[in-house]
């Protein structure tokens, strides 16, 4: 821009100080933007628990010995998702769930072959209830089984 500014005297025109301003408040407009969204996000992260919406246990079942198995089942009003983890020797598991929402029914199941967290679907989205049974075995040792919902 020095080169133009010499040619014209040393001023720059009009047209090119608004250029240059409307892309300064097009940059402040767009990092307020950005600002006011995570400011946003922040919140409604801070405050999903207290209207209600986190993570519930709701059973736990433990097991030891040498090939021990145990099982445990529950029915689930109105879950948004679930989620079932698996500690210890954990040497194989089982998931079955069936879920209905008015006339429309829905079931599987899920193998697992060691511990971790593993992710239940729900079933027809927005599901009334869901029976979920699980079954789990250790081969030596100690382990527990835990069902969460998020609701």
């Amino acid at each position: 821009m020095r080169g133009i500014s010499h040619l014209r005297g040393g001023a720059l025109s009009a047209s090119t100080r608004n250029i240059r301003e409307a892309g300064a408040d097009n940059q402040r407009g767009r990092a307020m933007r950005r600002a006011v969204f995570a400011a946003i996000g922040l919140a409604l992260l801070i405050a999903a628990p207290a209207f209600g919406a986190s993570w519930h246990k709701v059973k736990s079942k433990s097991v030891s010995g040498q090939f021990a198995v145990s099982a445990f089942s529950a029915t689930i009003r109105h879950p948004l998702a679930m989620k079932l983890r698996l500690l210890g020797a954990i040497s194989n598991g089982n998931a079955v769930v069936a879920c209905n929402r008015g006339f429309t029914d829905s079931s599987y199941s899920r193998s697992y072959s060691g511990p971790g967290t593993f992710k239940l679907p729900v079933r027809p989205h927005r599901a009334g209830s869901c029976l979920v049974s699980i079954s789990f075995g250790v081969s030596g040792g100690s382990g527990r089984g835990t069902l969460y919902v998020y609701r």
